[in-house]
């Protein structure tokens, strides 16, 4: 932002409440001059900063522009500089409505309280506006102002309280999302009303597959659930319905059943139909002398009559069974006889089979014995072999241990390595952790470089000074280079700010400023560009971008990613350069 007599090249282009006199006037640039210096040939006043332009110039460097005398010196006014700097002016925003009036020593501290100066928004919404207006700005038009949701209460942008925060706001009411009859619930008691709403549907609670609305469970638990509870007519026992009047019908112990045999019983149980069975008159049975002959089959009623009309049957029956079973008795007893006799001759051949049987054992005890002796022969062998063995591998183990003396001696000087990068990259981030106010020499850290990189962010640091109460500085990297190293280099400016000791300051300035890209593994090897900068004027806005040096070609990419064990450039994804002064 341009603002009258803010350039720092040349004399005070104001607009003077009174015409300067013509001796304050600089013959270069025809302004009121800027540090005066008084020729000694002509006696004319000229600006510094024209007179050392005019120095660089090719044109007659060591000539006088006004009397062309070759014998051109000068020397610092510092009478006329106290009365031109007590010259009145109006404010540069007279036009706008300003009316102040005052000395140019006056007009910088004026500038940074007038309402007619164009300023950014103080909350970065990029609005320009007069200093006066930022107020009601900030109050009424600011998107990026600070307001309070009016239901959670919470404080935030504007923006972000619109666009963001009610999508997602717990104190937001809403309506019912299963359409009953409750509105305005909070958003943070939606899942908790579910739980309670008439319409939401829900499964049944007896796992029938079913699925309705909340308010219609009774009905459908008490009459149409498939899988209601309900207790058996006969037995009382409890379970579902379909269980109930399906399967356990046909295994009920309390269904009443009818008689097989068509008897005059009704209702019989099913756990008593065996016992009813077996009491019925009805049910056919045989005879009791089956087993002696008699093949007769009748009910039950009949068994008592047959008995008796059949007894001399059954008698003979009976006999004639007996007589059979006397033969039979008699041909076992001789049988026995006969076996009590092989018997006998088995437990002769086998007292004969067991002398045989110890002696063939004592034989095979005298062969055991002989055997044990052989062994332990053979495992006095072994256990020589075993020493010599055990000799052979306690000299490899001690080899082994000399080596891994060896291996943790070589582990333990890397371990210090590596203890000393640590240390020297924690100095490093320590010293990064805060450059703003920071005089030389300043660290400053380029965190999440690769991501910078692929987004092609302009990265901007904080400000520094170049000494205590110095000129104002600030470093501006481009991770993947500018114009026509774009790809190929890392690019690297130095900017000039407006500073608040520029007025105590010498101008122009001139220095040789070093920024060196630092190697993160040891304190050598780092990469270092020198700017010489070069200003005749100081800034009056905050972030002047005229006023700036630059290495567009200051690394390669290819240099910034090769890494060696004692040299690294990127490490964990950032970068750390270091800005001092050279003596020039």
């Amino acid at each position: 932002m341009d603002m009258q007599g803010a350039s720092l090249t040349g004399g005070y282009d104001y607009q003077f409440v009174q015409t300067p006199p013509d001796m304050l006037i600089c013959k270069i640039c025809h302004l009121p001059s800027r540090q005066p210096y008084l020729t000694g040939c002509c006696g004319h006043t000229f600006c510094k900063s024209c007179v050392e332009c005019l120095k660089e110039s090719t044109i007659l460097p060591s000539t006088c522009p006004v009397c062309r005398s070759e014998q051109f010196t000068h020397f610092p006014n510092k009478q006329n500089e106290r009365v031109i700097k007590s010259l009145h002016v109006f404010c540069s925003s007279k036009e706008k409505g300003c009316e102040w009036q005052g000395e140019i020593n006056d007009i910088s501290s004026h500038l940074d309280d007038c309402l007619f100066e164009e300023v950014i928004c103080p909350y970065n919404c990029n609005a320009i506006l007069w200093r006066k207006c930022v107020n009601d700005h900030l109050e009424n038009d600011c998107p990026r102002r600070k307001v309070s949701c009016q239901y959670c209460h919470i404080t935030d942008e504007l923006q972000y309280i619109k666009e963001s925060h009610m999508e997602k706001c717990l104190k937001f009411p809403l309506p019912c999302p299963n359409g009953c009859k409750t509105s305005d619930i909070l958003r943070e008691d939606v899942d908790n009303h579910r739980g309670v709403c008439p319409l939401q549907e829900v499964g049944c609670p007896n796992e029938c597959g079913a699925t309705l609305h909340r308010q219609d469970c009774d009905k459908h638990i008490n009459n149409e659930c498939p899988s209601r509870k309900i207790s058996c007519q006969y037995c009382q026992s409890m379970g579902d319905q379909h269980f109930i009047e399906g399967q356990h019908v046909e295994l009920c112990p309390k269904f009443p059943l009818v008689c097989p045999n068509k008897c005059e019983a009704k209702g019989i149980f099913r756990e008593d139909m065996e016992t009813h069975k077996m009491e019925c008159p009805l049910e056919v049975v045989q005879c009791g002398y089956r087993n002696v002959g008699c093949k007769a089959v009748m009910g039950r009623k009949d068994l008592k009559k047959h008995n008796q009309e059949e007894m001399e049957e059954h008698l003979s029956l009976t006999m004639s069974e007996l007589v059979s079973t006397r033969g039979k008795l008699t041909a076992t007893e001789q049988q026995l006889t006969t076996s009590n006799q092989q018997l006998a001759l088995h437990i002769e051949q086998t007292s004969s089979m067991q002398t045989k049987f110890q002696e063939k054992i004592d034989a095979m005890e005298c062969h055991s014995q002989q055997s044990v002796s052989k062994l332990e022969t053979k495992l006095t062998t072994i256990t020589e072999q075993a020493l010599h063995t055990q000799e052979k591998l306690q000299a490899k183990i001690d080899s082994l241990e000399r080596q891994s003396q060896m291996n943790i001696a070589k582990l333990e000087k890397k371990l210090q390595q590596t203890n000393e990068h640590i240390e020297w990259t924690a100095n490093i981030n320590s010293r990064a952790s805060h450059i703003k106010n920071q005089a030389f020499p300043v660290i400053i850290k380029v965190p999440e470089f690769d991501d910078k990189k692929k987004s092609e962010t302009n990265w901007y640091s904080h400000y520094f000074f170049t000494h205590e109460k110095g000129y104002k500085l600030k470093l501006n990297v481009f991770p993947v280079g500018r114009d026509s190293h774009k790809g190929t280099h890392v690019s690297v400016y130095l900017y000039l700010m407006k500073g608040p000791n520029d007025n105590d300051l010498t101008w122009p300035l001139k220095k040789r400023i070093q920024v060196k890209l630092l190697n993160q593994v040891r304190d050598t090897q780092h990469h270092s560009h020198a700017f010489t900068i070069s200003a005749a004027r100081r800034n009056t806005v905050e972030d002047d971008k005229k006023q700036f040096w630059y290495a567009d070609k200051f690394i390669s990419q290819a240099s910034l990613y090769q890494a060696t064990t004692d040299c690294k450039f990127l490490y964990n994804d950032c970068v750390f350069f270091e800005v001092s002064e050279l003596l020039i």
